[in-house]
């Protein structure tokens, strides 16, 4: 079996906006090798996660770009997929993002104070809050392919 190639990945350059911070994330909790560089220097995944032994809980505070808070897995029932949290430090515009998803050929709906995105069959993708986003597990890489 050929082993995995290390995956890089520069917290001070890639690593700008929630599409980046998604990608380096389901690189980190994935199965291959990754190797960090933060603040110019190599560094263990220990001196950017909360815990390494636990990195679905996510990125140390300072790591990820200001204005995004932390992305992490919560945890579900034995029913169904986690769900990937993004959290952000400013609001969501619903009004914004009902438009992108729609031109992307999701359809959208207002449940209380949040946003599904669902797909033409009706499955949901994501679920915007106040200040994040949460996406089915099962559905992160589409949810990257198609995010702005």
């Amino acid at each position: 079996m050929v082993p995995k190639k290390t995956i890089v990945i520069n917290f001070d350059t890639e690593v700008v906006d929630g599409k980046s911070v998604l990608e380096a994330f389901r690189a980190i909790v994935g199965s291959g090798p990754v190797q960090a560089i933060y603040r110019g220097e190599r560094v263990d995944l220990s001196d950017i996660l909360i815990n390494e032994h636990q990195p679905a809980w996510g990125f140390r505070e300072g790591v990820l770009p200001d204005h995004i808070k932390n992305v992490s897995v919560l945890e579900e029932d034995d029913f169904r997929q986690p769900l990937i949290a993004l959290s952000y430090i400013g609001r969501f515009n619903h009004g914004t993002e009902r438009k992108y998803w729609k031109a992307k050929g999701y359809t959208t709906e207002p449940v209380a104070r949040s946003l599904a995105v669902r797909d033409s069959q009706g499955n949901l993708l994501a679920t915007y809050g106040l200040n994040r986003v949460l996406i089915e597990g099962d559905r992160l890489d589409e949810f990257i392919e198609k995010m702005r």
